[in-house]
């Protein structure tokens, strides 16, 4: 038998990842692509970049400090520690040790790159991976996970076949990237696989062994984007060559190169289920990772990380079955101080539940794209420490926390950091109700802002939910 065996629900998970990436997830749970709405219209910009520690953390290096304003709103360290982590979290060590520099990029919406990674310039043997927040955070309203995870399988595949030990490292620098030498570079490795970030790739790598075994029939019929003097040109050669072939191909992707292909069908082994019986050449491709053991290793390592991912999507949008569970709301119009004046920021600000009980920290009412975060301690201490750490959780979206040790716990808002909030957990296994059934200031505030038209109905909506399930109003009365 091969791989993991899945239950259903994740397999269904493990779909629309898949058809997200590949652009065909139109009737799932995908971001759809629109131009239109997310084109910001800016031209090229590194916003941010960070050196890889060697313990996996972020040091920040650079940031663009004549920045365009509309890219303002994708300027934030936390949101990019949030990509870094997730990124981490799917990335097995072998791999996430060759990372050099995380880079914040963006040539717009919908521009040539998505994600890349390149050798470092300060180290060779390493690399620099490059991420366009534009592309992956559409309107900077929330991650587009179930892109963005396939996005860095897919450049992590450049990574494991590409790197300093899979060809001589014969590579081109971009002055001499000409149609001249790399023809001769390609001469000189044949009947090997050349690539211009590897050099000639060794005979047992494992992009020469993909291009031996799938390439050799057609890679004389092949074009690259240097043979042409314009991109439209290029662009129908592909085409004619995709049509011709495409039933050998994965994705429309993988026909750019062999370097692509190889990094699509990766992606498919990862997030699809081959079938051993299946002769069709998509399926013998994502068969062939599975003649080594240390990628069927990492495929698992890859597919638990993803469930994990689901898990904790689960968990924040259902009810603990251990103890009771209570909620905190992120206070909409709370991205300015003044809320913590009233003790308002987060609802309610002090909450007491006794050990085992699970808080869900809920970013229902907020208005527009207000991201928050949840952060066990205080500004001053440091969150890589935390009991708990959210994220940022986006509008929709929220994060629960079980805690099962007695204290008092305080947190904030890494976003926001004048939002200050205390969890009392209590040995007693009886909580007081609040003694109070006031309506608090903000759902006031809710009504006046919709009689004012600031707001939509859904606010409305959120703020009477809210009412009802602290047991301040009854509807049923």
């Amino acid at each position: 038998m091969i791989g993991l065996m899945v239950p259903s629900v994740f397999a269904d998970s493990l779909d629309d990842y898949w058809l997200c990436a590949i652009g065909e997830g139109y009737n799932r749970n995908c971001v759809p692509y629109d131009e239109e709405k997310h084109t910001i219209g800016i031209s090229p910009t590194e916003i941010a970049n960070y050196k890889v520690k060697s313990d996996g953390t972020l040091e920040l290096t650079f940031v663009e400090s004549n920045m365009h304003q509309k890219l303002q709103k994708f300027n934030n360290e936390v949101l990019h520690r949030e990509l870094w982590d997730i990124y981490a979290s799917i990335t097995p060590e072998s791999i996430l040790s060759q990372v050099y520099y995380f880079i914040i990029y963006t040539d717009d919406y919908g521009g040539n790159e998505v994600a890349a990674v390149i050798p470092s310039f300060d180290n060779l043997t390493k690399w620099d991976l490059s991420i366009d927040p534009v592309d992956l955070i559409p309107s900077n309203e929330k991650i587009d996970r179930l892109f963005y995870i396939p996005t860095m399988i897919h450049e992590n595949a450049h990574i494991i076949s590409l790197n300093s030990k899979q060809g001589d490292n014969d590579s081109l620098s971009f002055e001499e990237l000409t149609k001249q030498n790399l023809l001769k570079k390609q001469r000189d490795c044949s009947p090997n696989y050349y690539s211009d970030l590897a050099g000639c790739l060794h005979d047992d790598s494992y992009l020469n062994k993909f291009f031996q075994r799938f390439w050799t029939d057609i890679y004389s019929e092949h074009e690259w984007w240097w043979e042409y003097n314009t991109l439209d040109e290029y662009y129908a050669a592909t085409d004619d060559f995709y049509q011709k072939y495409q039933p050998q191909f994965l994705t429309e992707y993988a026909i750019d190169s062999p370097d692509e292909d190889f990094a699509e069908s990766f992606m498919a082994f990862v997030l699809k289920d081959p079938s051993p019986n299946d002769n069709t050449i998509p399926n013998q491709k994502m068969m062939f990772f599975y003649e080594y053991s240390e990628l069927v290793e990492m495929r698992d390592f890859i597919r638990n990380a993803i469930a994990e991912h689901e898990r904790i999507k689960e968990w924040n949008h259902e009810a603990s079955v251990f103890g009771q569970t209570w909620t905190v709301e992120h206070a909409p119009n709370s991205t300015a101080p003044g809320c913590e004046e009233t003790n308002e920021c987060f609802l309610p600000s002090t909450l007491t539940i006794a050990v085992g009980d699970t808080v869900i920290f809920a970013n229902s009412l907020g208005i527009g794209n207000q991201g928050h975060t949840s952060t066990a301690g205080t500004p001053a201490d440091d969150y890589k420490h935390a009991a708990w750490n959210s994220g940022l959780t986006w509008p929709g979206e929220s994060y629960s926390v079980t805690i099962d040790e007695a204290g008092t716990y305080p947190y904030y808002c890494m976003m926001h950091p004048w939002r200050l909030g205390t969890i009392i957990v209590e040995e007693s296994t009886t909580v007081a109700e609040p003694s109070e059934n006031k309506i608090p200031e903000w759902v006031k505030n809710i009504f006046t802002w919709y009689s004012q038209g600031q707001i939509s109905e859904d606010e409305v909506l959120n703020a009477i939910k809210f009412l009802v399930n602290e047991g301040i109003i009854n509807l049923d009365e």
